[in-house]
């Protein structure tokens, strides 16, 4: 078949990933020692002093048009006005864990949104989380089902990604004392509390420092990293977000004695590339995970900068503008890493990119969903989305659609549905058709979410967006 301009695996990817994800919900960062950061600005710029004053985890939320509508550090809940929010107080994070908050919008409903809390190390505390809800106090929020317990035993870590289905949404956890990850997953009704426990990789712990450093997973959600800290390691595994299981642990580096410890991990936004930061190295380094097997991937491990002492690099942080951002200790300076897509030193590390007045950096940068990053800026102007001579109705639909094509010529179609990994769910092809040929197609097998239709006729294909509610 002579499919006009080959449309390939690729650029379908790309193109259901950038529906989901072309959104201004990271656009403010508030972080450190009152520092901000807003991205409704090109090149981005800092903000007046906020209401955080945290040495380490944090995270804020803007709207889809990038409005800043509150913010924690894992203990206190800010509205947008940066006043205290009513029962927002008393969380269970903290000012020294890692990855203290992690803020995740409800699905399905964009008033309210989960704030997930990781434990200090030895407070006792489990992984938790409450609720804000915009409609109440005057649609400035209302935290409410404060410290609901998820995860005993929590390490400083807690991550997020979309679900395959773009829809739900995955929220990652790790005990301490075991090498276990445990997946929740979020839906329109709520929080699954039975997680998918993978039992996979190295053991997180003792020593108790082990309980230190940030998990990431990639923004197209098939990859994970942990940065387990002080005497620890750095571990890569596969996820698959259709089923929450962590598999196929790759043991990036193991710290012991006098080598730097890694602290903060970030993949850059295509996935192709894993950045991994150690405090008290002052090194920024980066994995090629293009590289091949295993060993090759190890191999290809590459100093991208040693930071200068006073000038500590620690969190990193994808930004929605396709940069990453790197957070330098005790320092009035963000660095950034402006092309992260990019081997060595193409990816143009920049020490002095954003200065935040008399405001400090500290150790943290806000923590997103991934998902948020998701942006492969390459060209989808070969997808004929607007071609005319294909209809689908309804869409959104609740369990099937019916497709119409009238098209000259038309001899046979190869109908196939992908997922946002690009994987296939669904395919039926069809001989000897018509110039106007109508066909249903029944979808009550799939899960929520957003997917994308490619008819393939005699010589082009045709592409549609389509959405099961």
């Amino acid at each position: 078949m002579n499919i006009m301009k080959k449309i390939n695996l690729t650029l379908i990817l790309v193109f259901l990933i950038n529906l989901i994800c072309a959104q201004k919900e990271s656009n403010v960062w508030y972080f450190g020692y009152n520092a901000g950061i807003t991205f409704n600005t090109n090149p981005p710029s800092s903000l007046p002093p906020g209401p955080i004053f945290i040495d380490e985890g944090c995270s804020s939320i803007s709207d889809s048009s990038g409005n800043f509508l509150f913010c924690s550090d894992g203990v206190t809940v800010w509205d947008s006005n940066h006043d205290t929010m009513p029962n927002g107080t008393g969380l269970y994070g903290s000012y020294s864990s890692s990855q203290s908050c992690l803020i995740v919008p409800y699905p399905g409903n964009n008033s309210k949104y989960y704030v997930f809390t990781a434990p200090e190390m030895g407070a006792g505390n489990s992984l938790s989380f409450s609720l804000v809800d915009l409609t109440l106090n005057n649609g400035f929020g209302d935290v409410t089902n404060k410290n609901t317990p998820l995860l005993a035993n929590s390490t400083e870590k807690v991550t997020a990604v979309y679900h395959s289905n773009g829809n739900d949404i995955w929220v990652l956890g790790h005990t301490f004392h075991s090498i276990i990850f445990y997946a929740y997953l979020i839906t329109d009704t709520g929080i699954n509390m039975t997680p998918v426990i993978s039992s996979v990789g190295s053991y997180h712990g003792p020593p108790a420092d082990q309980n230190i450093g940030c998990l990431k997973f990639s923004p197209c959600g098939d990859k994970l990293a942990a940065a387990v800290s002080y005497g620890g390691f750095l571990e890569l595994y596969d996820f698959d977000n259709s089923t929450g299981i962590v598999s196929n642990p790759i043991l990036l580096g193991n710290y012991s004695g006098n080598v730097p410890s890694v602290f903060g991990v970030e993949f850059s936004p295509d996935g192709s590339r894993l950045y991994a930061s150690y405090p008290n190295g002052n090194l920024l380094t980066q994995y090629d995970l293009t590289a091949g097997s295993p060993s090759a991937i190890i191999a290809s491990c590459d100093t991208i900068y040693y930071v200068p002492l006073g000038a500590i690099p620690a969190t990193l942080q994808n930004g929605p503008d396709g940069q990453m951002y790197v957070a330098r200790a005790f320092q009035n300076k963000v660095a950034c890493i402006k092309n992260p897509n990019q081997l060595g030193a193409a990816c143009n590390f920049t020490l002095n990119y954003i200065t935040l007045g008399a405001n400090s950096c500290m150790i943290g940068l806000p923590n997103f969903l991934t998902s948020y990053f998701c942006d492969l800026n390459v060209g989808v102007e070969d997808l004929n989305i607007n071609n005319n001579e294909i209809s689908i109705f309804p869409n959104p639909f609740t369990a099937n659609f019916t497709i119409t094509i009238q098209k000259q010529n038309l001899k046979h179609a190869i109908f196939t549905i992908k997922n946002i990994l690009g994987q296939t769910v669904f395919t039926e092809q069809e001989n000897n058709i018509s110039n106007s040929y109508t066909k249903t197609i029944d979808l009550r097998f799939l899960s929520k979410g957003i997917y994308l239709l490619e008819v393939n006729s005699d010589e082009e294909a045709m592409v549609r967006k389509i959405v099961k509610e």
